[in-house]
């Protein structure tokens, strides 16, 4: 077992085909990571739950976890519901340390490929 695994985490939605992106690119990232390296969470409306992967990943001797949230924003979910989870599994498993990076859209390249797809859209150039 790897030492480390990254953790995408979604929000959640009853309908599959929303679920969808966001498990293609968990199969993306473990076909070049490994299986065991990558796993991807949903806070709600779908599984697995954040709970139930890190708990996972604790069973699997993961010693540290990185929880990449895949939201444009930091609503409540990000600045609350995340951090209190961490916590409480924090408090199940102290043994094992996590990192919860900043959500993807506060990353300037994120908002950079937003940027792009808009000026295509308006008939820009790219």
């Amino acid at each position: 077992m790897h030492a480390a695994r990254l953790l995408l985490l979604a929000h959640g939605s009853r309908d599959p085909a929303w679920r969808e992106p966001f498990e293609r690119l968990r199969s993306r990232l473990a076909e070049t990571l490994g299986e065991d390296r990558v796993g991807l969470a949903y806070l709600e409306m779908a599984g697995p739950s954040l709970d139930d992967e890190l708990d996972r990943a604790a069973g699997d001797g993961v010693r540290r976890v990185r929880v990449l949230p895949l939201f444009l924003a930091a609503g409540a979910h990000v600045r609350r519901d995340v951090p209190e989870r961490v916590a409480a599994f924090r408090a199940r498993h102290p043994d094992t340390e996590v990192e919860v990076l900043p959500h993807v859209g506060e990353d300037e390249r994120m908002v950079g490929q937003m940027e792009m797809l808009a000026r295509e859209a308006a008939g820009g150039t790219a």
